[in-house]
């Protein structure tokens, strides 16, 4: 259904016609992987941009030549350019760093990616690029320049968006890639198109027939130009797959004066199918949309669902851990043979240790996008909470040392004062000790102690989480499996750390049970957070008490991918196509 030719008309063939000299000779590809493999080997250099509109099935076509190179010996990459940056990174070096996260190569990290230098540096890699319109506008131009320096002869097949690499090539330095062929995929035919959305609904010709024959008198209808495209197609056949659905209604210029409003429509369409009882389910999407948009990385992640919280979101999850050790505290605190300063120490140290963790912990937050560490940030931020630290550790250490000493010598003294003034008081009356002050503004200091914590586990976990390399998480065989598998070793990890600690302290300590539990509890804490499981765990709370994502996220991400909205790739999730997603994202 799809045909490509090569690009003498439209946006492709503005640009090659005015920067490239001869003219350009038609070549129709219009048939199975086979002849699309040998019209590409025909080609002098072996270098392919095809261009397309939304949905033309440009990444399509990008696969199945990948497909088909494979079966003929070569060695194809099928890579989105969604991730490189051409103004940080070299485009070899980019290739080999995505050839070695996206394929298992080796065992280890650091020999896939020497392999995949090598394979790169010795011509052995044909890279397909996908989706040079992904890239932001500024960089369009620049990535060009530097495909086309960095390939000289070598094999490359690019895609992009006509208008987008029209653009690009006007405001790059060296204008299109200058050994490269270009080709734009060709409308769907109205005959084709009417037989591949009648091919499987209830009495589908009937249906449609009114359509196809207006659109056929009327090629500039709105509707006419939507239903050239294969995405819209296919959103179409699936939106009016009911017998009593009426494809018709897309005919009605009142309700779709513009090709985008039946666009939007069928895709609404398509996720009212998809979800018919849910009216959370697109919503929930809409939220995974933006923050795949806001990452620039086109895929859903798990292991990062943590870094969409917001810091007030994640400040409330704070405070509430914090609170809940306190209960906690308060408790060990009730058990025979506990000392006040034991209370008192752990907390103090807990608070000075956290704060310089949590300067740690934000500043590494705010590298999350670059993947660079600015060292000079993390210096002076850890500066910073070491002086907060040090001072709030002596502050809180001398309340505490007051509160007890009144709580102590107050009534001690208050009795001498009394014999000593011999005052007319009867020998067994008690003295009266209401000190609710003390007791309130002892309550408080522990609870802002306690805040305190919550904020240092986030602080710190974040910290781990925003670190941590994605490289063994994306080429896992699937998302569950790699939940499970982390998970395991989140608990494995806690129980190796903490029960040797327990043992520890409470040796050290002469049998001091509250010291050993809580040390073992804190060490847990820290152990788990080192665990993407954990903070899927952790954000779930917060996003699910703001309506973005449900309670259980990773079961949601299932049933997407089932009911089609979203496809896996190794360890992650993606929309089924960027249209989609941008369409999600707008709501």
């Amino acid at each position: 259904m799809v045909g490509v030719g090569t690009a003498g008309g439209g946006a492709g063939g503005a640009v090659i016609g005015g920067l490239v000299g001869g003219r350009p000779k038609s070549l129709r590809l219009r048939g199975g992987v086979g002849d699309l493999v040998t019209a590409y080997r025909a080609l002098p250099r072996r270098q392919l941009v095809v261009l397309g509109g939304p949905g033309a099935g440009k990444s399509v076509l990008a696969m199945q030549l990948t497909l088909g190179l494979l079966d003929s010996g070569e060695l194809p990459v099928l890579l989105s350019l969604a991730s490189w940056d051409p103004n940080r990174e070299q485009l070899e070096a980019w290739l080999a760093r995505r050839l070695a996260e996206e394929y298992p190569l080796a065992r280890r990290a650091s020999e896939r990616r020497r392999i995949a230098e090598e394979l790169v540096r010795g011509g052995c890699v044909v890279p397909v690029l996908d989706g040079l319109d992904e890239l932001a506008d500024a960089l369009r131009p620049k990535a060009l320049d530097a495909l086309d320096a960095a390939t000289g002869g070598r094999p490359l097949v690019l895609t992009c968006r006509g208008d987008e690499y029209e653009d690009a090539v006007r405001r790059s330095e060296g204008g299109p890639l200058s050994q490269a062929a270009v080709v734009e995929i060709e409308p769907v035919r109205a005959g084709d198109a009417e037989q591949f959305v009648t091919a499987r609904g209830h009495d589908g010709e009937t249906r449609w027939a009114p359509v196809f024959t207006e659109l056929r008198a009327d090629p500039s209808a709105p509707a006419a130009a939507a239903l050239t495209s294969p995405l819209m197609l296919f959103l179409a056949r699936t939106a009016y797959r009911g017998a009593a659905s009426t494809p018709s209604e897309l005919l009605d210029r009142g309700r779709f004066p513009e090709t985008s409003d039946v666009e939007a429509h069928l895709i609404r369409g398509f996720l009212l199918r998809a979800y018919p009882s849910s009216r959370n389910a697109v919503a929930w999407l809409g939220f995974l949309a933006r923050s795949v948009r806001d990452r620039d990385t086109g895929e859903i992640r798990w292991w990062t669902i943590g870094m969409v919280a917001s810091r007030t979101q994640l400040s409330v999850v704070a405070v509430m851990a914090g609170w809940f050790g306190a209960v906690v505290t308060r408790v060990f605190s009730l058990l025979p043979g506990t000392r006040w300063w034991d209370l008192v120490v752990s907390y103090v140290i807990m608070a000075a240790f956290g704060l310089v963790l949590a300067g740690l912990a934000f500043t590494a937050a705010e590298r999350s996008r670059r993947r660079t560490i600015q060292w000079g940030q993390v210096l002076r931020a850890a500066g910073r909470a070491t002086l907060i630290g040090v001072g709030v550790a002596v502050g809180l250490t001398a309340l505490g040392f007051l509160v007890y000493a009144w709580e102590r010598f107050a009534p001690m003294g208050l009795r001498m004062a009394v014999e000593c003034s011999e005052l007319d008081a009867p020998q067994d009356c008690p003295v009266r000790q209401d000190f609710s002050l003390i007791d309130i503004l002892s309550q408080l200091a522990t609870l802002g102690l306690s805040t305190m914590v919550g904020f240092t586990v986030i602080a710190f976990g974040t910290a781990l989480m925003r670190a941590e390399p994605d490289s063994d998480f994306a080429d896992a065989p699937g998302p569950d499996r790699l939940l499970r598998t982390d998970r395991s070793v989140a608990l494995t990890r806690a129980l190796v750390v903490a029960m040797p600690a327990f043992g520890l302290v409470l040796g050290l300590h002469q049998s001091d049970l509250v010291l050993a539990l809580a040390a073992a509890a804190w060490l847990t804490a820290m152990a788990l957070l080192c665990s993407a499981s954990t903070w899927l765990t952790i954000a779930t709370v917060p996003l699910a008490l703001a309506g973005r994502l449900p309670w259980r996220p990773m079961r949601f991400l299932r049933d997407a991918h089932v009911r089609g909205v979203l496809r896996q790739v190794g360890g992650v999730y993606e929309f089924r196509h960027k249209l989609l997603a941008e369409h999600l994202a707008g709501r």
